[in-house]
């Protein structure tokens, strides 16, 4: 409700005009620009289902692209959801964040998925699919890149003799992983650009709040 509330005053100003949380930054500008108009014309519990189908569409065939690259079996990717799923219930890993809501966590982890399993297979559309993550969710596709990066800088360290998977691994011509990052980039312009304008706009009590009170769960 907090996603499509915002979303909805986004298009719309007018609508409960004067609320506190309504009228604050809006971090996930991509999100709120897409959906925002959604709202405006059907039913918000519609506009859930929507979202909900489509986000977890992506997440669920992301998820099947990178198992599936990873473990052999054909229900590697059965197997591997319902140890997740049961990880995060009984954990309390924040799951909920993303298999379950609409916002825009849930394109981020999607895009993220086929990330990683196109950078396996050396295409460059992993940055297109890295900067789309980054530009719904800053946070979630930033850590993502970061990843990523680590992964690439232990790929180049001595290779063990169980490293099958980076031996096997295609490897990318340096204009290759030019021409990848510079896509990752332009699809991260739209939401990274306004998420990093908006940084030491806060008040030291407000970042103290929002970290050790508000996201106390996290």
């Amino acid at each position: 409700p907090h996603y499509l509330a915002k979303a909805r005053h986004f298009v719309d100003p007018d609508w409960c005009p004067g609320d506190f949380f309504l009228s604050s930054a809006n971090p996930h500008l991509v999100f709120y620009s897409l959906v925002g108009p959604l709202t405006h014309v059907i039913p918000f519990s519609t506009v859930a289902w929507i979202g909900r189908v489509l986000s977890l569409l992506l997440l669920a065939s992301g998820w099947v692209a990178l198992v599936t690259r990873l473990v052999p079996g054909r229900w590697a990717a059965w197997h591997a959801t319902c140890l997740f799923l049961l990880m995060a219930a009984a954990g309390n890993l924040s799951g909920e964040w993303v298999v379950g809501g609409f916002e825009s966590k849930v394109f981020a982890y999607g895009f993220l998925l086929w990330s990683a399993a196109s950078a396996i297979d050396g295409r460059r559309r992993a940055g297109i699919f890295c900067g789309l993550a980054i530009c719904f969710h800053p946070i979630v596709g930033g850590w993502g890149f970061a990843a990523a990066i680590l992964a690439r800088l232990a790929s180049i360290l001595p290779r063990s003799r169980v490293d099958n998977l980076a031996a096997a691994t295609p490897q990318a011509s340096r204009h290759h992983r030019f021409t990848g990052v510079a896509l990752l980039l332009l699809c991260a312009a739209p939401g990274l650009i306004p998420a990093l304008g908006m940084l030491g706009q806060a008040s030291p009590e407000a970042d103290a709040v929002q970290v050790f009170s508000r996201l106390g769960h996290h």
